[in-house]
């Protein structure tokens, strides 16, 4: 079920880029993967790590 819901989505208001003066990145905590992904050669696993 979508979150929103309307006749034309052009009409949503656009959020602003955050300003890199002001923000800074932040890692990802952890990433979950599930055990098996139908489609997939590999599973999920086939993203990059560093």
């Amino acid at each position: 079920m979508p979150a929103v819901t309307v006749n034309d989505t052009l009409i949503l208001p656009r959020i602003p880029r955050p300003d890199p003066a002001t923000s800074k990145a932040r890692p990802a905590a952890k990433v979950d993967v599930p055990p098996n992904s139908a489609g997939c050669e590999d599973g999920a696993r086939s993203f990059a790590q560093p």
